[in-house]
């Protein structure tokens, strides 16, 4: 069975479970131009539907799975979203609440260039500031709508009020946290660390929830306790979408380091979640950013 049969097959079978309501193929789009095929399964006037990859399980079929069981996790994990977490509407709807929840991330400018038409961003080197709204809901999950001007519009707000608050909050509820090597190992196993050479003191810069922690960039003032500390510059390297590395920039030579951090992008980083293969700088002495 290709993935287009499949596709259809798992439609038509979760519409039948649903009883009410309806099932249909849905674009999910991800960070770097990245789309997954989703299914939704929307209850009548509900506002909101769950919606599951199928990628997932087409792979989990190929692999031997029956294609009944295959229906059956489409179908669980479908009840599941659509139960829980119990989402709060008004707190994004509403700007006086909403405004309370908005946080900023990094994503890479070229990958993203026809999203970024369509939703509020600002330029950071070769990167962008874009911007998403934490849902708080009734669980420990972590609910996120990437903000676009529609939202601005329901709100009645610009861009810069906007970041304004994304600013405050992510460095209020999401503050920068730094990792040593020895750290990450035990605590962040999937974390991938490029081959630097042996001895290099290397950090990885995220934050509480490791989601979107290399907007820390746009923060350095983490990366100046490490400049303190070594008493020159850094090299950050962009890890992911979640985290990024610095190192003392008396190691290594720049571009020997992209050529690092490419291959380790191209091998062990998710598409969605590749941030850049550029390296950067931390100035110690101007305290800014800058493209190494």
């Amino acid at each position: 069975m290709d993935f287009e049969e499949f596709k259809e097959r798992a439609v038509s079978e979760i519409g039948n479970m649903m009883g009410e309501g309806q099932a249909e193929l849905y674009g999910i789009k991800r960070n770097n131009g990245v789309t997954l095929t989703g299914l939704t399964a929307a209850s009548p006037g509900a506002w909101i539907a769950p919606v599951v990859a199928l990628e997932g399980y087409y792979e989990e079929l190929c692999q031997g799975a029956d294609f009944g069981q295959v229906i059956r996790g489409i179908w669980q994990e479908c009840v599941e979203n659509r139960e829980g977490p119990g989402i709060d509407i008004p707190a994004f709807t509403k700007w006086e609440r909403a405004k309370e929840n908005v946080a900023v991330k990094l994503v890479n400018y070229k990958a993203n260039i026809g999203l970024l038409g369509t939703i509020p961003h600002k330029r950071f080197l070769d990167l962008a500031e874009v911007y998403y709204h934490v849902m708080p809901t009734d669980s420990q999950q972590l609910a996120t709508i990437l903000i676009n001007s529609q939202h601005m519009e329901m709100w009645g707000i610009g861009a810069q009020e906007l970041a304004s608050h994304a600013y405050v909050n992510t460095q209020k509820r999401f503050p920068a946290e730094i990792h040593a090597m020895a750290e990450i190992l035990q605590g962040f196993p999937g974390t991938v660390l490029p081959d630097i050479g042996e001895g290099v003191p290397m950090y990885v810069v995220t934050n509480r929830l490791n989601q979107y922690g290399a907007c820390a960039m746009l923060f350095p003032k983490a990366l100046k306790g490490l400049a303190d500390k070594w008493g020159c510059d850094l090299y950050i390297l962009p890890s992911s979408v979640h985290e990024v590395i610095a190192l003392p920039a008396l190691n290594g030579d720049a571009d020997e380091l992209a050529e690092t951090v490419k291959e380790v992008n191209a091998s062990m980083v998710l598409p969605e979640e590749k941030l850049s293969d550029t390296v950067y700088r931390y100035c110690h002495k101007s305290g800014k950013v800058e493209i190494a």
